[in-house]
């Protein structure tokens, strides 16, 4: 006896943008995020200093140096899960996950 079962397979799309800012605890707002392949994050930093030292991992992009009133755009052309932390404030850390 052999039965049929139909299957839909749903494709999931991540956005090609993501934008991470500080909150006033001296932590990456949101934690993490999820973007596309070749998508870039939007660091944005208000008037404290800050900056962006990715975790040493193939295909993680540059670093961000130390930064306040601006808005840092870092593109991601590898899929993977790329964490990071700012070295001026301890425990202040994110992850980007590529797809």
């Amino acid at each position: 006896m052999s039965s049929t079962r139909l299957v839909t397979v749903t494709s999931v799309s991540y956005p090609a943008t993501a934008n991470v800012t500080e909150n006033t605890s001296d932590a990456f707002a949101p934690s993490s995020v999820d973007i596309a392949r070749n998508g870039s994050v939007n660091f944005i930093f208000q008037s404290t200093e800050h900056n962006v030292t990715f975790d040493v991992h193939p295909g993680a992009p540059s670093n961000v140096g130390d930064t306040y009133n601006a808005t840092v755009s870092v593109t991601f052309n590898t899929a993977g899960s790329f964490g990071y932390q700012c070295t001026i404030h301890p425990g202040m850390t994110g992850t980007v996950v590529v797809r």
